[in-house]
């Protein structure tokens, strides 16, 4: 038989019993669906999941002090000495309660040293981070996220309104000089309003406020071409040299480390939930299969007739697997579709961006037909091994 002839038999085969071949369409579609849509919701996270670790402030080298503190003059020579550091800067952070405008709420607040526009990636929508003056002389100033700010005034621009900050029991009052973008919105404030808000002020104010006057911690921008465990080393070196400490003083972490750390995660995560769901395509395949053995018994007598005129067992297979595969490619592409636009009305209601892979598709759709030429094999084969004068002769 020629390819042609198979493929028009296939097609002929799949318009017959209608309701038994939508039954193994739709039990295709919805393993599909379930696949694509745990897929796509997979990589949306994981995309954003990776934009708030990169939006949410700190980024490059993480120095710790175990036993002593640092001082002004260490964050001096370390910014100076070493040509791959682009700024130091001390990390601190406590959580403080605020009051603007009659309305409070806890809120993270970061201390930050000079140059900490390149260290945080915090969207200044107006004013400024403070100044070197500002920080060396410990002054009272804030920056906070919009969202305050529209709670509290109904518009984003405050600069110039004063807010009450309560840190230990101490409460005071700050001047507002920047409002920046919110780090701890979307996706994550939508599961738990809980979630603290971001401000910023200087390091020496929080050290002031909190009563912590010591240093502990140091956030190094490096650059792009540095390499991080050199530099980690020699930074070790040189702090063990200054303060007559060991080594196991020193704790040296990459924090860009954390977002692959996340990442890790979300990959194995994404994995093990979206094999879960391939489960349900191996048993579309086996309702597929049982399709096929019982169009081949109701097909005896065509079956009958083609190897009576010259069809052998290669074309009898080739034309029941080409029959499955038409099968689980139209129920591929349905549930392709359906997965992709309820992942769609899922990422637009929680404010996910959302980005159609066409390598998704395609893998998709091939898994699909390939679950139907792998559970049409069985039935094929049967119905190959027809004895022709038999099934013409039962029918």
């Amino acid at each position: 038989m020629k390819i042609s002839d198979i493929i028009v038999f296939a097609c002929r085969n799949s318009l017959r019993g209608l309701r038994t071949k939508l039954i193994s369409v739709s039990a295709v579609a919805v393993s599909i669906a379930a696949v694509t849509l745990l897929s796509a919701l997979s990589a949306a996270g994981k995309a954003y999941v990776r934009d708030r670790l990169d939006s949410v402030g700190i980024s490059g080298l993480a120095i710790i002090s175990k036993k002593s503190s640092f001082e002004v003059e260490d964050i001096e020579l370390l910014a100076n000495r070493f040509d791959e550091i682009k700024n130091v800067m001390p990390l601190t952070v406590a959580l403080a309660g605020i009051r603007f405008n009659s309305v409070s709420s806890d809120v993270l607040m970061w201390g930050i040293g000079e140059g900490a526009e390149d260290l945080i990636s915090a969207e200044l929508l107006f004013g400024r981070f403070p100044t070197k003056e500002e920080i060396d002389s410990a002054a009272t100033v804030i920056v906070i996220e919009s969202s305050h700010a529209i709670e509290s005034y109904k518009r984003e621009n405050v600069i110039g309104k004063k807010v009450t900050v309560s840190l230990n029991g101490v409460r005071t009052d700050m001047t507002v000089i920047g409002v920046a973008q919110p780090q701890s919105g979307g996706l994550l404030q939508t599961i738990s309003a809980d979630i603290p808000g971001f401000t910023y002020t200087p390091y020496t104010t929080l050290a002031y406020l909190s009563g912590e006057r010591e240093i502990g911690q140091l956030a190094v921008e490096y650059t792009g071409g540095a390499d991080k465990e050199e530099l980690s080393r020699k930074i070790t070196a040189l702090l063990c040299r200054m303060s007559n400490e060991s080594e196991s003083n020193y704790e040296i972490e990459d924090i860009g480390s954390y977002k692959e750390r996340a990442e890790g995660i979300l990959d194995t995560v994404s994995f093990l939930i979206t094999a879960v769901a391939a489960v349900s395509l191996a048993v579309a395949g086996l309702c597929i299969m049982s399709t096929m053995l019982s169009a081949g018994r109701e097909k005896k007598r065509e079956i009958g007739t083609m190897m009576a005129i010259g069809a052998g067992r290669r074309d009898i297979i080739l034309s029941f697997l080409a029959d499955s595969a038409i099968t689980t490619f139209t129920g591929g592409v349905a549930g392709t579709a359906a997965g992709f636009v309820a992942a769609a009305a899922i990422t637009n209601s929680t404010g996910i961006t959302a980005e159609t892979e066409l390598s998704l598709i395609v893998y998709a759709v091939l898994a699909s037909i390939l679950c139907g030429l792998l559970f049409g094999i069985l039935p094929a084969v049967a119905a190959s091994r027809m004895d022709p004068v038999k099934a013409l002769r039962d029918d």
